[in-house]
């Protein structure tokens, strides 16, 4: 496709999409857990604001055009990770003749965490504390049944001894 194809967005439409780059910046960061000054988080939310550009006739609400091109760069930050899967595993599965045709950085030993990503889950660690206080305490406890223990409803409603129907409110309302 050239960019020739591609209609110019009217004004609005353009300007809402301009200030949804932050948002496809905090999404895209999300989904790969990386800071959003990192060369593949930008690189996820320019093409999420250029899908978006490519498909603007998609768009009826301009108001609405953040949460959209969030769902782009969602899409398009899981196609990243699946690629980067794919590669690693072709380069750990392909027999090499010799170590200089191998790539050294996919065999190199994953460290763990970096400094930013620990200090990204320790700010949603907290925020999550914080949501979880906000709740009531049997919203509270049915979600960490649910998410963390990994329990399913039924276990939980006779755990705490109410309906089922009440634990799947407030698990989907929590």
């Amino acid at each position: 496709m050239t960019y020739e194809s591609v209609s110019p967005a009217p004004a609005h439409v353009a300007a809402s999409l301009a200030a949804a780059l932050p948002y496809a910046l905090r999404v895209a960061s999300a989904v790969l857990g990386l800071p959003t000054d990192h060369d593949d988080v930008q690189d996820c939310a320019g093409e999420a604001l250029r899908r978006a550009v490519e498909r603007q006739q998609e768009l009826a609400d301009a108001a609405k055009s953040s949460s959209w091109v969030g769902g782009i760069a969602r899409h398009v930050a899981l196609d990243f990770i699946r690629h980067r899967k794919r590669t690693r595993a072709r380069f750990s599965e392909a027999p090499a003749a010799d170590d200089s045709s191998r790539d050294m950085v996919a065999l190199a030993p994953d460290r763990g965490l970096t400094p930013f990503e620990k200090v990204a889950a320790t700010q949603d660690q907290t925020e999550l504390v914080k949501a979880l206080e906000r709740l009531d305490a049997g919203q509270r406890e049915a979600l960490l049944l649910f998410h963390a223990e990994g329990l399913d409803y039924q276990t939980i409603a006779s755990r705490m001894n109410r309906p089922v129907g009440t634990v799947a409110t407030w698990i989907s309302r929590g």
